[in-house]
């Protein structure tokens, strides 16, 4: 089936912190543990389809099923990651080694290997706060990495589907308008989100606001 556009999206961050059931969820509407889904291969890929000012923006999310050595980096994966428009950093609000791998290990990866790649930065698990869980991540503390880092940021919880629409939603937009015939378009608007005006030199400053809608 033909579309507009195919954005390949790619989640990375330590061991455990839901990237699979991230990206599962969303694509089939409902929450869905990554113990639900059993592949025999060392990654595979879930479509989504986008509408962006009435294009089709297939998203491509790409997924290494736990297989953790795969998601290094380095030159020997190259291939691999070969392509990807938009690279995901994953933490998990609830561990704060996490956290901080997201920013000395992930993303310094990413600007040495895919300088020009598209990075947002996640935190997941928001909804796992009980007697068993304490957060050791605040919102104001991904913010701010986010705003250290200059890149967007999103908190989301798979269980609940929180954050889950405006997370690929926006990477959806933030593909479209990055494409040459699209660098200046103004007032897109993404569907089941609210609008956002627009241009690739202030997209990042609003992302802050469109946060807090």
């Amino acid at each position: 089936m033909e579309c507009d556009y195919k954005c390949h999206l790619f989640c990375v961050g330590d061991a455990h912190t839901g990237k699979t059931t991230l990206t599962k969820t969303y694509t089939n509407g409902g929450y869905l543990l990554s113990e639900m889904y059993a592949s025999r291969l060392n990654f595979d890929f879930d479509i989504k389809t986008i509408l962006v000012d009435d294009k089709e923006i297939r998203m491509l999310l790409w997924d290494t099923m736990g297989q953790e050595t795969f998601c290094t980096l380095s030159s020997a994966n190259k291939p691999f990651y070969r392509n990807k428009d938009i690279i995901l950093v994953a933490y998990d609000v609830n561990n704060h080694e996490s956290f901080q791998h997201a920013k000395d290990y992930w993303y310094e990866q990413i600007k040495t290997w895919y300088p020009s790649t598209i990075v947002i930065l996640v935190g997941t698990k928001a909804d796992t706060i009980s007697k068993h869980y304490s957060r050791q991540v605040t919102y104001e503390q991904g913010l701010e990495l986010s705003s250290e880092l200059g890149i967007p940021f999103f908190e989301t919880s798979s269980k609940n589907f929180t954050g889950l629409n405006e997370l690929f939603d926006y990477c959806a937009k933030v593909y479209f308008v990055q494409q040459p015939v699209h660098q200046f378009i103004q007032n897109t608007t993404v569907k089941h989100t609210p609008t956002l005006t627009s241009n690739i030199s202030s997209l990042f400053k609003q992302i802050t606001n469109y946060l807090t809608f």
